[in-house]
């Protein structure tokens, strides 16, 4: 067995998280892709977990982050058992934070030639994703023609709906997702600018910051600039340290943001009649089956649904009130999906806000479980960017910062936690910050 595994292939774990993270369009309406997709991800986990018995003879290094990981695994398991229900989406959940937090526990450390494929597999998709919203933007009856043959007739509906809504073209019937990955993709690369790759890195950023403002999620779109900024500014206080120009160090951070600045001045002045018309015209037939269902439907809380924008406020009102019958230990994990219909809104299953969802579910005590996880998490990458000299470990350690901000602020208006897209990230994360070894003349223990 041990000459079967002479090989340490565990060092791609990596890469295979963000292949699968960057695919997960493919793998989605709970079809046989999907299927085939948790197999291939169990099938991976299973053979680095006999590599990890043969050949490191199951010997564990657990460090902070390690602990912290298996707390959060605690922790959703616990509460799922108390309010357990059997189902696909809770099934597919399990297999993501469970998957990716074992490899993350029994990989053995990727070179930064791995993690360049890992973080630029991401980038790839996101550019995909932001070509398509863009063309879709200026010629969006012959995108969804082209699409239309080859997507399955719910994702027709989901993005006609969306369409009708005015929001861009979406991937794997999730809108929140294809944003997720454009965003993402646009912090790998914007973390990555060198003075010497801004002639290939600057067309990137304006194709995916078009892309992101394309899809038309506010959410999403905020809550990255948001988060880059402040990830640039600390990139900034370190930049000073660095053996490396005044100028060539400012332009690494003012090019950047020059060209978000200029994409979306292109993108507010450029016409964009076709896609307003195929709004408008998608619309008018939503008005009216919506009216249709209204007529056989109408009750109270609908109105106050549609009147407060998506339904966030009526269901963070249900969250607030089911805080308040178990305040100490909540009503079990996604038991919030269970009251949701009560109030009328039957396509609610999250409350759009993790925080209140986590208090709905989990009570005081399990928020303050979770958000000591990640909150130490931050710290503990804070700490390492803090004490690093050296450019490449800032590279990736600035990347984790950002993902964890983005997750918290995307918490405050959706549920990040909640989603496998995000759960994947922040395992992306452990691999940057904690596995990969770091440059030797900057050498950090936790």
């Amino acid at each position: 067995m041990k000459k079967l595994f002479k090989f340490d292939f565990t060092v791609f774990s990596a890469p295979v998280i963000a292949i699968y993270l960057a695919l997960s369009f493919v793998f989605s309406d709970f079809g046989i892709s999907a299927v085939i997709g948790a197999f291939l991800l169990c099938a991976w986990t299973g053979l680095c977990f006999l590599h990890f018995l043969f050949v490191k003879k199951g010997k564990l290094e657990l460090k902070a982050p390690h602990l912290l990981v298996l707390a959060l695994n605690l922790f959703v398991f616990v509460n799922i058992l108390r309010n357990f229900s059997l189902d696909r989406t809770l099934i597919y959940y399990v297999i993501i934070l469970v998957s990716g937090s074992v490899l993350f526990w029994i990989s053995s450390p990727p070179t930064d030639r791995i993690l360049s494929v890992t973080r630029y597999s991401v980038v790839g998709i996101a550019l995909l994703f932001s070509v398509v919203n863009i063309i879709y933007t200026y010629f969006p009856k012959q995108v969804s023609k082209v699409a239309f043959s080859i997507i399955t007739k719910t994702s027709i509906s989901y993005n006609n709906r969306l369409a009708a809504e005015g929001y861009g073209f979406a991937f794997g019937e999730d809108v929140g997702y294809t944003a997720f990955i454009i965003a993402f993709g646009l912090a790998i690369v914007w973390f990555s600018i060198k003075d010497k790759n801004l002639k290939t890195h600057l067309p990137m950023i304006f194709i995916l910051a078009f892309g992101l403002f394309a899809v038309q999620r506010r959410g999403e779109l905020i809550v990255c600039l948001v988060a880059i900024t402040v990830v640039t500014f600390i990139k900034w206080l370190k930049s000073r340290k660095w053996k490396v120009s005044p100028i060539s160090n400012l332009k690494t951070i003012v090019a950047p943001i020059l060209c978000v600045v200029l994409t979306l001045i292109v993108f507010n002045t450029v016409t964009i009649d076709s896609r307003y018309d195929y709004h408008q015209y998608l619309s008018s037939d939503l008005s009216s089956d919506l009216s249709q269902t209204e007529e056989v439907e109408g009750n109270v809380e609908n109105i106050d649904i549609d009147k407060f924008g998506n339904g966030r406020m009526a269901l963070w009102k249900i969250a607030i009130e089911g805080f308040s019958d178990k305040p100490i230990l909540g009503n079990g994990w996604r038991s919030f999906k269970d009251m949701a219909p009560e109030s009328g809104n039957i396509h609610a299953i999250n409350a759009h806000n993790v925080y209140l969802q986590l208090l709905c579910e989990t009570g005081v005590v399990g928020f303050c479980i979770a958000g000591t996880v990640f909150v130490w998490m931050l710290v503990l990458v804070l700490k390492k960017t803090s004490k690093t000299t050296d450019q490449k470990n800032c590279k990736y350690y600035l990347l984790g910062i950002y993902i964890i901000l983005a997750m918290l602020g995307q918490g405050v208006i959706d549920n990040s936690l909640y989603y496998p897209y995000w759960i994947q990230a922040f395992q992306l994360m452990l691999f940057f910050v904690f596995l990969r070894k770091e440059t030797q003349q900057s050498q950090i223990t936790d």
